[in-house]
Parts: C-alpha cells; structure tokens; sequence
C-alpha cells in the first residue's frame, strides 16, 4: 500500500499529500490509508472528511507502529550530473536504501547545484511509494576533496565507482559503506588519485559502459542487498 507522508502522526496532512489523496488517487471518506513520518513511526489511519476546493482530507489515527532503523548506513556521494538523471538516481537509489545523499562537484560535473526542494519531494515520494519508514538525509552540494575528507573520517567502508575494476563486492556484515559516483566523462586522473590516497577501493559494477545514473542504481542494489 502507497503510504503518505505527515510531519507528525498526530498531525494533520500536509496540502501536497492531501491534493494526492484527493484529485490524483480519488479516495473517497471512510477509505484507510497509510501514514508515516519518514523517522521511523507509520500508522493505518480513516479518512474523515474530504473537500475538494483546495484540497484537504481530515483523518483519524487508528493504528501506530515503530519500526526498526535500517542495518546498514549507506552513504552515496554522486556527482551532480544533468537533472534528468539526477532525478532517475536520488528516486531510485532511495528505493533501493541509501541512508544519506551526498551532491558532489566534480571537475567533470555538468552543473554546479542541485534544486534541493525538488530533490527532497522526489525522496520523500520515492519513500511513499517503497515503503520506506525512515527517509534519508540529504546534504548540500560540496567539492569532491571535502567529500573525500568527510569520507577519511567516519571509519565507513569506501568504495568509488570505475570501469574496469573488480566488480563491487560487500561483505554481509559491513553495516557503514560510503560509495562515490562519478559524471558522464568519469573521474579525472587526480580524483582517482585523491580518492585511492584516502583509502577508497575502486570497483565496477559490471563489464560495460554504463551511464552515471545506472552505474549508481546497479551499486547500490549491489550495497543494499
């Protein structure tokens, strides 16, 4: 079942889920939903009352969980490539259980920013869809070298993403992976460099060329298994 995301479990729906519930999923009142608050806590919930003009659907808690947080903390540091992609990566990688999400830029990297509002609905809704209870963090844009620091000091398990390698392998009891995905173009030699000095292994996620976005969603199906 679809979940849709509410601040607060005792609070009310926010307009952009209300509208969802209302214009585009046609629920009617009295039909069951399910909430969550992206931190852990869902519940089943009845819808009470709707109105159409601005949306807004009334409901009422019937059932609380708590879930457990997720085993494995996986941090993605990808460079900012073209929004197209960028969107497909955050949506699909957030399915697939990455726990932070780190905009990089890189000496390749086709833009500089990222529309952090955009990208936030795109998780959150990517959440929704999945069912994922926790929701994961997103950072600012940074330089790849303080990316790279970041990375030397959190003890995680690296990895960064090249053709050629040996494939991606990780052990089922690494609980901290932080992996470092490249722009169209890859790498340049000194970040290839930088990133072995700090200790990070570089793996591929197959034999052929693949582009930026798939590469990052085949590694972390890879991590998050």
């Amino acid at each position: 079942m679809t979940q849709f995301y509410v601040p607060s479990i005792d609070g009310g729906l926010p307009a952009d889920e209300a509208h969802h519930i209302v214009n585009v999923r046609r629920f009617k009142t009295g039909d069951i939903i399910s909430i969550f608050d992206g931190r852990g806590h869902s519940a089943k919930a009845r819808i009470e009352k709707i109105s159409k003009n601005p949306a807004r659907a009334e409901i009422s808690v019937l059932e609380k969980f708590t879930h457990a947080a997720p085993e494995k903390e996986i941090r993605l540091f990808i460079a900012v490539i073209k929004p197209p992609a960028f969107k497909t990566a955050i949506q699909k990688c957030t399915e697939l259980g990455v726990t932070r999400i780190s905009p990089i830029r890189t000496a390749r990297s086709a833009r500089q920013t990222v529309n952090r509002e955009q990208m936030e609905k795109i998780i959150l809704n990517a959440c929704g869809q999945c069912g994922r209870q926790y929701v994961p963090s997103l950072d600012e844009v940074e330089a790849f070298l303080i990316g790279i620091k970041e990375y030397s000091q959190d003890g995680s398990r690296g990895f960064i993403l090249l053709e050629g390698r040996e494939p991606l392998k990780i052990r089922e009891n690494t609980r901290n992976i932080a992996i470092f995905a490249g722009p169209e173009g890859g790498f340049t030699d000194g970040e290839i460099e930088s990133a072995e000095k700090a200790g990070l292994a570089p793996v591929s996620v197959g034999d052929n060329t693949l582009r930026s976005e798939t590469a990052v969603i085949a590694a972390l199906a890879r991590a998050g298994g």
